[in-house]
């Protein structure tokens, strides 16, 4: 509900604090009654609502918009620069369908699905053998279990040495292989 004239001071805030991310969007300012030879221009543009030239709210991912106007002669400018727009005027009330194409269909890529990932959720801080999917890893020293991110397996001590085995000593691909450096410790990222 916007009482009074839209364009009014105590509105000016709308736009920064009020996000709709709604399929229909309902303005209802039809207890406003403006005086003789005055009206409000609704604008729907550039992905805002305005209201005699004042931005009152977002309208990027509403569907629909529909002012409910009040008892003056209001008017209505619409600009749609992406694609036509849909608008029905019913004696007081406006709702237009936005019509911008949001997404699009494009070529199908297939992802390889790996059959092989290591994902520490079973990892055992102090140990210094972890198995998982067909692979052993090892450090010379003890794991340390961090979840900040997801689980991981940490280094205990800096000079630590990881080694990453097939179970059964064969040769294997790594197709991705994540590491990050503690901020604090003061070494260089990898």
């Amino acid at each position: 509900m916007i009482p009074g004239s839209p364009a009014a001071p105590a509105h000016a805030n709308l736009k920064n604090d009020l996000t709709a991310v709604v399929e229909t969007l309902l303005v209802n300012n039809s207890s406003y009654t403006p005086g003789v030879d005055e009206w409000v221009e609704w604008k729907v543009a550039n992905d805002f609502l305005s209201a005699d030239g004042v931005e009152l709210l977002s309208t990027d991912g509403v569907d629909q918009v529909c002012i409910e106007a009040g008892s003056g002669n209001d008017k209505l400018v619409v600009e749609e620069l992406a694609g036509a727009v849909e608008a029905t005027i019913d004696y007081d009330r406006v709702t237009l369908v936005a019509g911008q194409e949001v997404l699009e269909s494009g070529p199908v890529t297939t992802l390889p699905e790996y059959r092989n990932l290591i994902g520490f959720y079973d990892l055992i801080a102090g140990t210094n053998m972890y198995p998982e999917d067909g692979f052993t890893l090892s450090t010379s020293s003890t794991f340390v279990r961090d979840d900040t991110i997801s689980a991981s397996a940490g280094a205990a001590e800096p000079d630590d040495v990881f080694t990453l085995e097939l179970e059964n000593g064969g040769g294997f691909t790594v197709y991705s292989l994540c590491l990050a450096v503690d901020p604090d410790s003061g070494e260089e990222n990898p």
